[in-house]
């Protein structure tokens, strides 16, 4: 249930919607190629993250072990439900022949939906956002994690850097946008992206299916290289990591062969084809989710980016967009596509309080918090074929298409 707003929310909003009313009358904003508004926030912003944080209620900061838990389990049992039924009636012999080929793919599909529901209880995790405990969080996160496949210590860093410096070009670590020197010099893209052809295959393999695990070994859409060398999400002397997250980077290393390991078993146990349909097609689609989502939510024409002393932190935390993919995707991936901004402003909020966080903050950021209802696949195509380059130089940056 929400609470009335207290007198210190109340004077908040007030003068901040006084702000941001005398702001809109007075700024102009450049527009992209659909007539919108290229909106950031000004510098010094009308408001302070505490007077953003006052116009919510304080409920949904509150964190609830039992909430958390109940959540995984019926997340679990969805998609331990789903294996079941996978398991006894796909492939019947006595069911028609079309019948598999119309079920196996629902079943990924619908599949690696909840198991992405898993992977973002992972996240909670990793942001101390399922309960108050740190150690429960961390045993509870490297379990979910793991289990897909997912370094849980090392992402869990890396993810940090990235909502402590979103959208800097110099310090985020995922979706750096290529500047235009850049873009001349990347011939391979140049050409992949320059033929329709090429250009679907270049989408479907690298961005959808293995734009996932390329973040995660060669730190793909972030720094490929640091002082150390090579970065990657396995290797605890790169450049991500202090000596400080060293022993959960080789817990992570560890339990990510045991379960590597277990897998191969299953594998031979079972046969390869099986875990294939069962397991690893589902992996894919989680993959394939994970990337045109967190796309999605920092990649589009009235999205910015900044550089050098025109970043700040509340700068780089608005600069992200909320998205409806529809009510049964949302609910299935515990609102992190529609409730995103509200993640980035205070990413310990449990998921099932960000809903209501977010008509609060709609409501006090007035034009600073981003919506976008442009159908799914329609906002990913144009991310892809406008969301090119950033110029070389200034300090308030928006994504271009033609070099």
């Amino acid at each position: 249930m929400c609470r009335a707003p207290t007198a210190r929310q109340r004077k908040a909003q007030v003068v901040a919607k006084d702000d941001l009313a005398e702001l809109s009358a007075e700024k102009q904003y450049n527009q992209d190629f659909l007539g919108r508004d290229q909106i950031y926030l000004p510098d010094p912003a009308p408001f302070s993250v505490a007077q953003v944080r006052n116009s919510i209620p304080k409920h949904c900061f509150e964190r609830s072990f039992l909430t958390s838990t109940l959540y995984l389990v019926a997340n679990l049992c969805v998609v331990g439900f789903m294996w079941l039924v996978a398991d006894k009636f796909i492939g019947m012999s006595n069911m028609p022949s079309w019948a598999p080929l119309v079920f196996w793919p629902l079943f990924w599909y619908f599949q690696g939906l909840f198991m992405t529901g898993l992977w973002v209880i992972g996240h909670e995790c990793g942001h101390q956002s399922y309960c108050t405990s740190g150690l429960v969080n961390d045993i509870m996160g490297l379990v979910v994690h793991t289990s897909l496949l997912v370094p849980y210590h090392a992402w869990k860093r890396s993810h940090a850097l990235h909502h402590g410096n979103c959208c800097s070009m110099e310090q985020d670590t995922v979706f750096l946008p290529s500047t235009r020197t850049q873009l001349k010099k990347d011939k391979f893209s140049q050409i992949m992206m320059g033929f329709a052809p090429l250009r679907l295959t270049y989408i479907v393999v690298f961005f959808l299916l293995l734009g996932w695990p390329l973040h995660l070994i060669i730190h793909a859409t972030g720094s490929r290289t640091g002082k150390s060398g090579w970065i990657n999400h396995f290797n605890p002397y790169c450049d991500l990591f202090t000596p400080k997250q060293f022993t959960g980077v080789v817990i992570s290393d560890i339990a990510l062969a045991g379960v590597m390991y277990g897998l191969y078993n299953l594998s031979q146990l079972w046969g390869f084809d099986y875990m294939l349909k069962m397991y690893f097609i589902p992996y894919l689609v989680v993959n394939m989710m994970l990337v045109t989502i967190t796309n999605l939510q920092h990649t589009d024409t009235n999205v910015p980016h900044y550089r050098g002393k025109s970043w700040n932190w509340l700068r780089g935390a608005l600069a992200t967009v909320d998205r409806d993919f529809g009510w049964f995707f949302n609910i299935a991936t515990h609102h992190i596509t529609d409730s995103h901004v509200a993640h980035h402003l205070f990413h310990t909020m449990p998921h099932y309080k960000a809903i209501t966080a977010t008509k609060h903050l709609k409501e006090f950021l007035g034009p600073y918090y981003n919506f976008d209802d442009t159908p799914v696949l329609k906002a990913l195509w144009r991310s892809w074929t406008h969301c090119r380059f950033v110029e070389d130089d200034g300090g308030v940056l928006f994504y271009k298409k033609d070099l």
